[in-house]
């Protein structure tokens, strides 16, 4: 988030503390900026600030007051601009979508020769799940800005994530022809690159933007494409390190990125103290509270139960038949849609966002009604069959290409009720591992997506216990034989057994295709995608043992003992 406007007008003792965020000093900004705010508190630069620094230590209702102060009290447009931006980002920080997407526009509106309000205009539609009024946000902006490649950059990240790689690829060539030097351009490529598959091109995508940009948190992306250099290794551990003066990202990019590296040269004990402290500072970045997905479970198992789905069942006459693949990250998901993928029936749609984002503005109107009903059956029935219809036209371009598709969005598990009323002719495949391997797999990864649980062992281990409780609910729940589980164990030792099994609780008709899955040529947008280019292996099996003398805080959270072998 940008700093005010014209820094020309910060007094000096503001500049400083302005500086100490930019770095990443966070307590220090605070401290420097304390007494300003008691003695100016309707300056607008102190305010502004304030409300970074608010940002910054996770208050955001604190922002939100502090931004609109700085509103009022806005010397022009382009500051007030700033200070919108600053409300979107408190309310994302909210998770008030709605009223951040508004500050956003207002942002835009406001200082339209500022390019960095659009983007973030851009991004809060994408959240959202409006995905083609962000692009045209984002074109009107390649149009408002056409020597600027941040536009171009941004409309290639969304492409990536609706699985067009090489339309992205396009864009940020474009964003390199606007500015060659322009490091997020190729960074960006760089990820794209590896959904298709083409690593050693990657690999040189991600090292040319970090030799452009030394100071980018790119490192994490490099140490899992190849080897680190020592010279990149020592610079590396320099920036990890405690009393490095780097910021907080930075740091946490570093650690992850060194304890890539050092798996990879065969030094566990030393990537495992370099990966507990890049999760450590990583924690301290996001939020998690395991009572509010306590909260969720009991409410989700309290609601869709035996009665509601005999209730409604064949109300809901969808024609659609979607494959749900749904269980923890890192359970081994990735290998059985790059599975379904070869087969020429199956189109494969990756994690697709479409479907929470309709079930929670269903559970929106239902919660409106009243806590004891969502409505009359009628009502229900038609907000069931209007979901449907958001659903089938998100995904048409999916059913153009194949009979059956694939929506492998993992956190779709807290979505089987509404997946059983709204899909009875899906199928359900959940894929899950031994519990160790899956959140130690976790452990490793610095996910772009928001798995806040991933980033202390503790934490995952409750996450974990909470997802079987949910998973055991609809087992009971649902009837019999409708969800598939599948070990990923059983399947790297037996896939041919394993596949058959898949594919004739889909429906489909055995295809010695779906063995080649590595050979199958489509973007993998998951942390999987270089793995599942590679026949099967099974050396990911028991990886829990390499650092089994430090995984004592996750068995205690998953309240089972390690296992003995």
């Amino acid at each position: 988030m940008s700093l005010p406007a014209d820094k020309a007008l910060i007094p000096d003792e503001l500049q400083q503390a302005a500086e100490c965020m930019r770095i990443g000093q966070v307590s220090a900004a605070a401290s420097l900026l304390d007494p300003w705010l008691q003695n100016h508190p309707q300056d607008y630069h102190v305010l502004h600030l304030a409300g970074t620094i608010a940002i910054a230590e996770n208050r955001h209702a604190d922002a939100v007051d502090l931004f609109r102060r700085a509103i009022a009290v806005a010397p022009d447009a382009a500051n007030q601009a700033m200070s919108w931006n600053g409300v979107g980002h408190a309310m994302s920080g909210l998770h008030q979508n709605a009223q951040a997407e508004e500050a956003y526009r207002r942002a835009m509106l406001a200082d339209p020769g500022l390019v960095t309000h659009a983007l973030d205009f851009a991004q809060a539609l994408s959240d959202a799940g409006k995905h083609p009024l962000a692009m045209d946000v984002l074109q009107a902006a390649i149009r408002r800005h056409p020597r600027d490649p941040a536009p171009c950059a941004r409309l290639g990240s969304f492409l990536v994530k609706q699985g067009r790689q090489q339309d992205a690829l396009v864009m940020f060539d474009m964003a390199m022809r606007c500015d060659p030097l322009y490091a997020p351009a190729h960074f960006n490529a760089s990820v794209a690159l590896v959904m298709l598959g083409k690593t050693d091109e990657a690999y040189k995508a991600c090292d040319t933007a970090l030799k452009l940009d030394p100071n980018m948190t790119g490192y994490y992306q490099l140490a899992g494409l190849g080897e680190v250099s020592a010279e990149r290794l020592a610079m590396l551990e320099s920036r990890a390190a405690a009393d490095s003066g780097a910021a907080v990202e930075a740091r946490i990019d570093a650690g992850f990125a060194l304890a890539s590296a050092y798996n990879r040269r065969g030094d566990p004990e030393r990537a495992f103290g370099y990966l507990s402290e890049a999760n450590r500072l990583k924690r301290g970045t996001v939020q998690f509270d395991v009572e509010i997905e306590r909260d969720r479970v009991q409410r989700l198992k309290a609601f869709f139960t035996p009665e509601l789905f005999a209730r409604f069942a064949g109300r809901v006459p969808s024609a659609l038949r979607p494959i749900f693949i749904i269980g923890m990250p890192r359970s081994g998901s990735t290998l059985v849609e790059q599975m379904l993928a070869g087969h020429p029936q199956v189109q494969a749609g990756g994690e697709m966002p479409h479907l929470p984002v309709i079930c929670h503005a269903v559970g929106d109107i239902w919660g409106a009604r009243g806590a004891a009903s969502p409505g009359s059956d009628e009502q229900v029935v038609a907000d069931l069959n209007d979901a449907v219809r958001q659903y089938a036209q998100l995904t048409e371009y999916l059913q153009r290409r194949r009979q059956r598709f694939t929506d492998k969005l993992l956190g779709n598990y807290l979505m089987l009720g509404m997946i059983e009323l709204m899909f009875p002719q899906a199928s359900i495949i959940h894929t899950h591992r031994n519990p160790f391997d899956t959140c130690l797999s976790c452990y490793e990864r610095l996910f772009t997506s928001e798995l806040n649980y991933t980033y202390d062992l503790a934490d995952l281990g409750r996450q974990y216990c909470l997802y079987e409780e949910l998973m055991a609910h609809w087992h009971a729940a649902l009837p019999a034989g409708r969800i598939l589980d599948v070990e990923y164990e059983a399947l790297v030792a037996e896939p041919e057994t394993g596949l058959r099994r898949i594919l004739e609780h889909c429906g489909l008709p055995f295809d010695a295709a779906c063995l080649k899955f590595h050979e199958v040529s489509r973007p993998v947008t998951t942390a999987s995608a270089a793995q599942v280019r590679r026949p099967i292996y099974q050396s990911s099996a028991g990886r829990w043992r390499l650092y089994k003398n430090h995984l004592q805080p996750l068995a205690e959270a998953l309240q089972r003992p390690l296992p003995a072998k």
